[in-house]
């Protein structure tokens, strides 16, 4: 054999020995390809798993809280606070699921030891509703201003219905900052004093309950005046001063106002267009977590209180990012 054949067999044998160099080179990449693949889809798969988790259980937050406000009925008549709404009432107090009672209990674990499932229920009547409010309580309201009060009156009629007749005109807050154009400071508010947004609602009767809404709401109120604001507020508080304690009162009618906080009847008289003890429409947002609440659902949902069960409004649900 010359040497020019031996050098052509070692370079045959040196190209193929590169070949199947790089083809396991290639079969390393796909098949580490496949492994991080079928890790990521394994990773997604827990991902879905839990979310699904998460927002079944917002969900199951939401059917609890409408059977507590199915039962309120029931319940103030057992504890003898029927005939009005109050934040003294078991409805008000928001309820953890995992820490206030056994609910969800399967899902526990050490790995979700963080992890948070309950709902709180507010009255939607503690707002001022721009959809139902006279245009005397719109006027009073800080921030909407006498050109959008207009706008919203105008945008209740409809030319098929009679002028006197109201109609469900703004879906959601936003939809009305949007075409009121209301700067960011008025809608937010600053530093720690609330802005706009947290003063109305589009749901409710047109109605301010004095048994929850806050002081600042209760100043809208036509001939209230702050003194008589404050006054319910601190009525409400009972002996400790503060709101939201064991000793919390409720005005159980508007007429108790006269002996109460020494009111004339007159001005009783007038404040009842414009306010009430009783409410029909609420709000529940329930919230759920999982994997140390990096997985966050929610629901948000808007119902009122007739017949025997809540009928649901609207309803709201997804996801949060963490």
């Amino acid at each position: 054999m010359t040497y020019d054949s031996r050098k052509d067999i070692h370079d045959r044998q040196g190209f193929v020995l590169v070949s199947v160099l790089w083809i396991l080179a290639i079969l390393t990449v796909i098949s580490l390809g496949f492994g991080n693949r079928a890790s990521l889809e394994r990773k997604m798969a827990w991902y879905a798993l839990d979310q699904a988790q998460a927002q079944n259980m917002a969900r199951g937050a939401v059917e609890l809280a409408l059977v507590e406000l199915g039962n309120k009925g029931s319940v103030d008549a057992y504890f003898d606070q029927g005939g009005y709404t109050g934040l003294d009432q078991r409805w008000a107090a928001p309820l953890d699921l995992f820490q206030g009672g056994t609910y969800f209990n399967e899902f526990a674990s050490e790995d979700n030891t963080e992890d948070f499932a309950g709902y709180a229920i507010t009255d939607c009547q503690s707002k001022v509703s721009i959809n139902a409010a006279n245009e005397d309580l719109l006027r009073g309201v800080t921030g909407i201003g006498s050109r959008n009060v207009s706008k919203i009156l105008r945008r209740r009629r409809r030319q098929d219905v009679p002028a006197e007749e109201i109609v469900q005109t703004f879906a959601t807050i936003d939809e009305f900052r949007s075409e009121a154009r209301i700067k960011d400071r008025v809608w937010f508010g600053r530093n720690d004093n609330p802005g706009l947004r947290d003063f109305i609602t589009t749901w409710g009767t047109g109605m301010i309950n004095i048994n929850t809404a806050s002081e600042a709401v209760l100043s809208f109120v036509p001939d209230l005046g702050n003194s008589v604001a404050g006054g319910i507020v601190a009525y409400r508080a009972g002996a400790d001063g503060e709101l939201g304690t064991e000793d919390d009162l409720a005005f159980e009618n508007i007429q108790q106002l006269p002996e109460l906080l020494g009111i004339s009847a007159e001005k009783v008289g007038q404040l009842s267009q414009y306010c009430t003890t009783y409410s029909s429409f609420f709000t529940i947002e329930a919230m759920a977590t999982r994997r140390r609440g990096k997985i966050r659902a929610y629901c948000s949902v808007v119902v009122a209180l007739s017949g025997a069960r809540p009928r649901i409004l609207y309803w709201r649900e997804g996801s949060l990012e963490s």
